[in-house]
């Protein structure tokens, strides 16, 4: 190997890493991440007691999952369960596939397959109401729904479209739209 040869080679080595240093200072040494959204909360199996301004306990809800909507501060549940104190002797038992929690904490949306149970008239058979959603106001005490609504209890089978249910008196109003069927 000549001189002339082996400077060439020198050059192109040191060109090299001379290259490669700068490349390596320009690149960051950590990838940059993406910011992340503001933070909200995410529960998993969580219950949450309601208190009424007296410090009484007013609901008990039970979720698979709760999560916080940071932008609107609302939060969004899935396979809700909700037991509502309304004073009287037997709570209303609410069940949804999810539900949503106003950012004010008065307004329970619950939404997918609703079901009411409640002990609304003397006897041992529990009163079923159904529909697909419904709205419960926790300072005023009332349910309500514009949907078709669905009312079994024993043989008798009741459908209308729209109640009023209010939770403290323990009183069932429906709105249009009434058929019974009552069988012995």
């Amino acid at each position: 190997m000549n001189w002339r040869n082996f400077a060439i080679a020198v050059a192109l080595l040191a060109a090299t890493v001379t290259t490669w240093i700068v490349v390596q200072q320009r690149q960051p040494t950590q990838p940059q991440r993406e910011a992340a959204p503001p933070g909200g909360y995410y529960l998993r199996d969580a219950v949450v007691e309601g208190m009424s301004p007296a410090g009484e306990r007013l609901y008990t809800l039970r979720a698979v999952q709760i999560t916080q909507q940071p932008a609107s501060g609302a939060v969004s549940m899935q396979t809700v369960d909700l037991e509502y104190s309304s004073g009287g002797p037997q709570p209303w038992h609410l069940q949804a596939d999810a539900g949503s929690i106003n950012e004010a904490g008065d307004l329970i949306e619950l939404f997918g397959n609703v079901r009411i149970e409640e002990m609304l008239f003397v006897g041992p058979q529990t009163t079923v109401v159904t529909t697909p959603e419904l709205d419960v106001d926790v300072r005023a005490h009332l349910a309500t729904s514009e949907q078709d609504v669905r009312i079994e209890r024993g043989n008798y089978v009741i459908t209308a479209v729209g109640l009023r249910a209010d939770l403290k008196d323990q009183k069932l109003k429906l709105q249009s739209e009434v058929h019974g069927r009552f069988l012995p």
